[in-house]
């Protein structure tokens, strides 16, 4: 389950990208949110429970 190791890099990476290619004006007005809210986005709260999702497949497959 490499794929499944370090998932909070790849949606950091894949956050950045997305957030490059869309109107952000146009997403929050659209979905009711501030622009500030929107660039704190993926917040260190999020950040840091993909951490704990990384350790726990890795404790997993340590175990089996």
């Amino acid at each position: 389950m490499q794929e499944d190791k370090l998932i909070h890099r790849l949606v950091l990476q894949k956050s950045q990208e997305l957030k490059k290619k869309i109107n952000t004006q146009e997403f929050c007005k659209l979905h009711g949110i501030s622009e500030s809210k929107f660039s704190r986005f993926p917040s260190k709260k999020l950040i840091k429970e993909l951490e704990l999702f990384d350790y726990l497949v890795q404790f997993a497959e340590f175990s089996n």
